[in-house]
């Protein structure tokens, strides 16, 4: 109100100089003035009831999706939870196998076959070996780690084609040896180590006071018949010990999809005669020293005993549950554990 007083004095020094500015003009100036303070209070809360109802409208919207997207998930079992859940815990994942292309030496060879435990983590396989007028199918699976433990079945086939199937578990205590013959099973405790360290050549292979070949083997998993296959020890002590009795065929061949290194040469005089066989081809897995498969061959080249690989998966996830003992309707052969 005060900048209204003296207004006549303030107007006759400016070019108002002469007017009169009675008391109807002041009132006109004040509603004036009250109009529009009036107004930009109108315009001030019009725009934030607008912003009121735009935050308002936003929320609600907000919640009601949230609403319909929780229920969603509830109404499909649980299927938008599950989307985003890890593998159960008792399936392990190994880090992939990567095949070796690199050449490989004699030595190179027969080492990783004496270490093969040392080379993978998990496998699953199926193969079917011949020897001494006996064939054998083995179906197998283990895990070296997270859990030690293994499984495997054999169905053995004799010269008259009788069939008999064992089965054989083991974890890092006991091992279950199960015939599906008597319905019978064994359970025994085992102490094997597989953590010793990498057997060269010079430990691998000595001779005695005698002058006899003697052989030092790493600890391996008790799967059974599934050994000559995954772990290989004896079969590169027996066919490939002396180097020059052999060869590399050829370097790089694949097989079931690995890459094998092949190998061809002779049987010694003594293997000779209890195999039958006096020459032999074996297929290895360069990365792993798997034996994959083998064929030993008369003096006519025929195949006399062989080993030949179905499926070989290495490290891949297992299912632990496949290592549990499957003992329904069978009788333990004694009361007591070893």
């Amino acid at each position: 109100m005060n900048k209204l007083n003296n207004l006549k004095t303030k107007m006759d020094h400016s070019i108002f100089k002469g007017m009169h500015f009675e008391d109807e003009n002041k009132k006109y100036v004040f509603n004036h003035i009250k109009k529009k303070k009036t107004s930009n209070i109108f315009q001030i809360t019009k725009t934030y009831n607008i912003v009121l109802s735009l935050s308002v409208l936003f929320l609600t919207l907000f919640g009601l999706g949230y609403f319909i997207t929780s229920q969603n998930g509830v109404f499909n079992g649980g299927q938008q939870e599950n989307q985003n859940t890890e593998e159960p815990e008792t399936m392990y994942i190994p880090p992939d196998k990567e095949e070796n292309y690199d050449d490989m030496t004699k030595e190179d060879i027969l080492t990783k076959m004496l270490n093969s435990v040392g080379h993978f983590q998990t496998a699953k396989g199926k193969f079917k070996y011949h020897i001494a007028d006996t064939t054998y199918d083995v179906e197998y699976q283990l895990s070296l780690s997270n859990p030690f433990a293994g499984y495997s079945k054999v169905t053995r086939y004799g010269s008259e084609r009788e069939k008999k199937v064992e089965y054989n578990y083991y974890n890092d205590k006991f091992i279950w040896e199960v015939s599906s013959e008597n319905k019978t099973f064994e359970k025994v405790r085992h102490l094997i180590d597989i953590s010793g360290e990498k057997l060269g050549m010079d430990q691998a292979f000595s001779k005695d006071e005698q002058g006899n070949n003697v052989t030092s083997y790493r600890g391996r998993p008790p799967i059974g018949s599934a050994k000559s296959s995954l772990f290989p020890y004896e079969i590169a002590s027996n066919y490939t010990r002396n180097l020059s009795n052999w060869e590399i065929e050829k370097q790089n061949e694949i097989l079931l999809e690995h890459n094998t290194v092949v190998l061809s040469g002779t049987l010694n005089e003594y293997a000779s005669v209890k195999h039958k066989s006096s020459t032999f081809r074996f297929w290895v897995d360069k990365d792993t020293g798997i034996l994959v498969k083998y064929e030993t061959y008369n003096a006519d080249n025929e195949v006399v005993n062989y080993l030949y690989t179905e499926k070989l998966e290495i490290n891949v996830p297992i299912d632990n549950s496949v290592f549990e003992p499957k003992l329904d309707g069978y009788k333990p052969t004694t009361d007591k554990v070893e």
